[in-house]
């Protein structure tokens, strides 16, 4: 069974920054837009958005041995 995992945010320097442990998503406070924005990385570019993308990754909770 497959489970997906939920980030795992860790604090950084500066007002209200977080980045998480599995995915290095970054979590910051936009004082412009007054709210949290989220920024990552997808195929070389900087995504920037209002909702965090799905933590990428994955542990196995049943293990198959042969």
């Amino acid at each position: 069974m497959k489970k997906l995992l939920r980030h795992k945010w860790i604090e950084q320097d500066g007002f209200r920054v977080h980045k998480c442990y599995h995915c290095a998503t970054i979590r910051y406070w936009d004082s412009g837009y007054q709210r949290l924005m989220f920024k990552w990385m997808r195929n070389w570019k900087w995504i920037i958005g209002y909702k965090p993308p799905e933590c990428k990754r994955i542990i196995h909770c049943d293990k198959v041995e042969s």
